[in-house]
């Protein structure tokens, strides 16, 4: 089942929330705690939409690796 719109802005928000904490402060610092004050979404939404805080790390590193990527072949 495709994701919806909202869901995917929610997943955005996590990933970008994510780096942010981990450019400020160290991957430690990325706990569904944190995110969820951050961005405003219950602490579940990390396991909901990553299966963890594993899997939102792997998400994060992605997107900076095709970011960083782009900005080279760019």
């Amino acid at each position: 089942m495709p994701l919806s719109a909202t869901s995917i802005m929610a997943r955005e928000r996590l990933i970008a929330a994510a780096a942010e904490l981990i450019a400020t402060r160290g991957v430690r610092s990325v706990t569904a705690r944190t995110l969820a004050d951050i961005t405003g979404q219950s602490a579940s939404a990390v396991n909901y939409h990553f299966e963890g805080r594993e899997g939102l790390l792997a998400a994060t590193f992605d997107a900076a690796a095709a970011e960083a990527s782009a900005w080279r072949v760019g």
